[in-house]
C-alpha cells in the first residue's frame, strides 16, 4: 500500500489465517499443508544406437575402394568436419554391401554408435520423408519425443546439436540427390557418413565428399564370388566357363547371386551348358528369379523409373543400337534430336550409372545386363514401326560414316555405290589421318550394322555398307568379319539382282580366302564372280575380277597363269584409258603385278622396268598408298639383283608410308623384306618388334615366327 509502513501480523492472529503481501499473478489458497514432497526425475540413460544391418556374408575384393574410404575418413578427421563418401553405381553393383562391409570394419572407431536409413524405403512409404528420418535419428540418440520439433529445420538444428560432441557413423542407403543428404550430416569432425546411390551426387562431391564410382567385378573376382554360391569345386573344374559366365553377367554381383542360386538348385547342370543357354538367349538372365522375384530385371527397372521421360526414351533407343559402344554422333542420328539435347540426356544416363564414357569419348551401357534391359524396354514400349525407323537411321548413319572413311583412305578405287551426295557437306568424326583407325575402332558396330540390315532385309544397305568396309579389311584383315560380311553382301546383291555388286563382293571375299590359303574356295568364288561380271557387261569390272584370279595363281606359285591373267587385264585397262573411260590407275596396278610376276620368274631387269613405270604413273596420280606397294615390289627386285642399299631405301620408304596411312598389312610386307637384308642389326630388331606387334594385333599365325626370330637376336 502506497505510503503505508509495512507491519508484521499480530501474534494473536489465527493460525489458519493467510496474509499475502506484494504478490502479483494468480494466488491459490489452500487450507493446510502438512507435508511437501518434491520428485526430481533422473536424466534418461545415455543411448548408443547400433543400427547397422548385419555384415554382408558374400563379399569379395573391392580393396581399392575400401582403401579410398579409409583415407577419406582420416582426411575428414584432420579437417574438423565429418568425412563423407558417396558410393555410386548401377543397381546390383554391390553399393550397399560395400558400404556395410566398410561400416562394420570401422564401427568401433565411433564410440557414440551407428545410424542407418534406407531412403528408398522412406520414399516408397511416403510421409514427411527426410523430416521423419531426422526424427528417427534423434530418437535413436535418446531424445525424448516431447523435445523433437515438428518441423524439418528444427529437427535438423537439434540433430546437429546432439551430434556436435559425438562420434557417430551414419550410413544412408539409396539416396536420390544431394538435398536428401545435407540434413542428415552430423556436425562433429569425429563422425563419418557413407552414402550409396545410383546417381552422381555432384553437389555433395563439390562440397568435399569422396566419390567412388563402382565398376563391375573382373573375371577373377567374379569367379571368386560365384564360387561362394556354387562351391569352389565346380568353378575350379570349369574355370574358363565360369569366367565366361561372369562376363555374360556383366560382372554384376546381383546377377551372379541369381545365377549362383540357379546352379545351386541344378547340381547336375554344368556351367558351360548354362553359358550356352544364356548366349542363345541373353534375355534369359534378365528374367531369372530368386524366390519368384525377377530381381535382375527389377533392379534395372528401379533406375529406369527414376529417369525423366526424355531420358527413358533415349535409353530405349540405345537399346536398339546393334553394337556394344556408340558415339555421340550416331546417338543424335538415332534419336533424331538436336545434339545439345542429346548431350543433356546422355549426361542424365551417365549420372544414373546406366551408361559409361570411355577415353575415346564413346559411350556404352554400364554392363551387358543393362543393355539387355534397354532392348527389352524398347521392345515393350516402342511400336514395331518406330523400332524399325530407329534401327534404319542407325544403319544409314554407319553407312554414311563408313563411306566417308572409305573415300578418305582410298580416294581412287573401283566402287559401285556413289556416296558422294551422302557424304557431301557432312563433317565426319575423323579426318584422312584417322579414318582407317576410326573404322577399326568401330569395327564391331559396323559389322553388327551389316548383320542387322541383313536380318531386316535391307539388301541395298547390306552390300553398300560391306563395299565401304573394303579398306578396313584390306589393311587390317579381321578375316572372320571379312568373310561373314561379304557372304551376307553376296546374298543381298543376288536378291537385288545386282550382278555388278555380286561380282565385286565375290572378288573381295576371294581375296580373304586366298590370304588364308583356302585355294579351292577362292577359285570357286572367282569363277562365279567372273560369270556375274560378264553378265553385268562392265569391262573394267571384268578386268578387276581377272586381276583377282591372277593374284590367286600368283600366291599359289603358278606364275605363268598369273602373268597371262595380268597381261589380259592390262590390255583391257589400257583400252579403257585410250577411250578415256577411266584413269591410268588400273594400268599402274596391272603393270606392277606383271613386275612382281617377272621377278618370281627370274626376269629381274624386265621386272625393274615394270615397277619403275608403275611408280611413275602412281606419282602422277598422287596415289601414295599404291605407290608404296610398288616400292615394296621394287625393293624385292633390287634385293634379288644384289642392290641391297637401293632395296633398303625403297623398302624403308614403303614401310614408313604404309605406317603413316595405317595400312599395317602392306607395312608388314615391306618390313618382312627389310628384316632379311644383311647389315643394320639395330634396325632389324626394331622392324622385328613392329612385325610382332602387327601380326599379334591381327591374330596372324606368323606371330610366333617373328617372336622367335626376335628372341634369337635379343636373347
Amino acid at each position: 500500500m502506497d505510503g503505508e509502513k509495512h507491519q508484521d501480523p499480530p501474534h494473536d492472529a489465527p493460525a489458519h489465517a493467510n496474509v499475502v503481501h506484494d504478490v502479483s499473478g494468480t494466488v491459490v489458497q489452500i487450507g493446510r499443508v502438512d507435508r511437501a514432497s518434491f520428485q526430481i526425475s533422473e536424466p534418461p540413460p545415455e543411448v548408443v544406437p547400433r543400427q547397422l544391418p548385419p555384415k554382408p556374408v558374400w563379399f569379395v575384393n573391392r580393396d581399392a575402394e575400401l582403401a579410398v574410404l579409409g583415407a577419406g575418413l582420416e582426411r575428414g578427421r584432420t579437417r574438423g568436419r565429418p568425412a563423407v563418401a558417396v558410393l555410386s553405381g548401377p543397381e546390383g553393383i554391390g553399393r550397399t554391401r560395400l558400404g556395410l562391409h566398410w561400416a562394420h570394419q570401422v564401427r568401433d572407431r565411433f564410440a557414440d554408435g551407428q545410424l542407418w536409413t534406407d531412403l528408398g524405403s522412406v520414399r516408397r512409404r511416403g510421409g514427411s520423408g527426410i523430416s521423419d528420418v531426422v526424427g528417427d535419428f534423434l530418437r535413436a540418440l535418446g531424445t525424448d519425443e516431447k523435445w523433437i520439433p515438428p518441423d524439418l529445420a528444427g529437427r535438423v538444428n537439434l540433430f546437429r546439436t546432439r551430434t556436435a560432441n559425438r562420434s557417430v557413423l551414419v550410413v544412408i542407403d539409396n539416396a536420390a540427390n544431394s538435398a536428401e543428404i545435407t540434413p542428415l550430416l552430423p556436425s562433429s569432425g569425429n563422425s563419418a557418413v557413407v552414402v550409396t546411390t545410383h546417381w552422381e551426387l555432384d553437389e555433395l562431391v563439390a562440397d568435399g565428399a569422396e566419390a567412388l564410382r563402382l565398376a563391375p567385378l573382373g573375371d577373377e573376382d567374379g569367379v571368386r564370388l560365384l564360387a561362394k554360391f556354387v562351391g569352389e569345386d565346380r568353378t575350379s573344374a570349369e574355370r574358363e566357363a565360369a569366367a565366361d559366365l561372369v562376363r555374360l553377367c556383366g560382372g554384376l554381383p546381383l546377377a551372379l547371386r541369381v545365377i549362383g542360386a540357379r546352379l545351386r538348385r541344378r547340381r547336375t547342370q554344368s556351367i558351360a551348358a548354362l553359358v550356352r543357354e544364356l548366349r542363345a538367349d541373353p534375355s534369359l538372365l534378365d528374367r531369372l528369379s530368386m524366390e519368384g522375384k525377377a530381381v535382375v530385371s527389377a533392379a534395372c527397372d528401379t533406375s529406369y523409373r527414376d529417369l525423366p521421360e526424355p531420358a527413358r526414351r533415349l535409353y530405349r533407343v540405345l537399346g536398339l543400337h546393334p553394337g556394344p559402344r556408340f558415339c555421340r554422333e550416331v546417338v543424335v542420328a538415332a534419336v533424331d534430336l538436336p545434339a545439345e539435347t542429346v548431350d543433356e540426356l546422355l549426361d542424365t544416363l551417365y549420372r544414373s550409372h546406366l551408361v559409361e564414357e570411355d577415353r575415346s569419348g564413346r559411350f556404352r551401357f554400364h554392363h551387358e545386363l543393362i543393355r539387355v534391359h534397354a532392348a527389352g524396354r524398347a521392345r515393350d514400349e516402342e511400336s514395331l514401326d518406330e523400332r524399325n525407323r530407329i534401327t534404319e537411321r542407325i544403319v544409314r548413319w554407319y553407312l554414311r560414316a563408313a563411306a566417308a572413311a572409305d573415300l578418305l583412305v582410298m580416294k581412287k578405287r573401283m566402287r559401285r555405290a556413289d556416296h558422294s551426295s551422302l557424304v557431301a557437306d557432312w563433317m565426319p568424326p575423323f579426318d584422312s589421318a584417322t579414318a582407317l583407325q576410326w573404322m577399326d575402332d568401330e569395327r564391331a558396330n559396323l559389322v553388327d550394322a551389316v548383320r542387322v540390315a541383313a536380318k531386316q532385309g535391307w539388301d541395298e544397305l547390306v552390300w553398300q555398307l560391306t563395299e565401304a568396309l573394303w579398306v578396313l579389311f584390306l589393311h587390317r584383315k579381321h578375316y572372320h568379319d571379312w568373310e561373314e560380311t561379304h557372304r551376307l553382301a553376296i546374298e543381298a546383291a543376288s536378291r537385288c539382282g545386282n550382278r555388278w555388286a555380286e561380282a565385286r563382293m565375290r572378288s573381295q571375299l576371294a581375296r580373304a580366302l586366298r590370304e588364308q590359303k583356302k585355294w579351292a574356295k577362292a577359285h570357286e568364288e572367282l569363277s562365279q564372280a567372273r560369270s556375274a561380271a560378264e553378265e553385268a557387261g562392265d569391262r573394267q569390272l571384268l578386268a578387276s575380277v581377272v586381276e583377282f584370279i591372277g593374284l590367286t595363281h600368283y600366291d599359289q606359285g603358278d606364275y605363268p597363269s598369273a602373268l597371262a591373267a595380268f597381261e589380259w587385264s592390262l590390255a583391257v585397262n589400257e583400252e579403257l584409258v585410250r577411250e578415256k573411260l577411266t584413269n591410268a590407275r588400273g594400268v599402274a596396278l596391272q603393270t606392277q603385278f606383271i613386275g612382281r610376276t617377272l621377278n618370281q620368274l627370274g626376269e629381274y631387269a624386265a621386272a625393274v622396268e615394270k615397277f619403275e613405270r608403275a611408280r611413275d604413273l602412281l606419282t602422277e596420280l598422287r596415289d601414295d598408298r599404291t605407290r608404296a606397294r610398288v616400292l615394296t615390289g621394287l625393293g624385292e627386285v633390287y634385293r634379288n639383283l644384289g642392290r641391297d642399299r637401293d632395296a633398303r631405301v625403297v623398302l624403308s620408304e614403303a614401310a614408313e608410308t604404309m605406317r603413316r596411312l595405317g595400312a599395317w598389312g602392306y607395312e608388314s610386307e615391306a618390313l618382312e623384306l627389310l628384316v632379311d637384308l644383311p647389315g643394320d642389326d639395330e634396325g632389324r630388331v626394331d622392324n622385328l618388334r613392329r612385325l610382332v606387334e602387327i601380326h599379334a594385333s591381327t591374330g596372324s599365325p606368323r606371330t610366333e615366327e617373328y617372336q622367335a626370330r626376335l628372341a634369337k637376336i635379343t636373347g
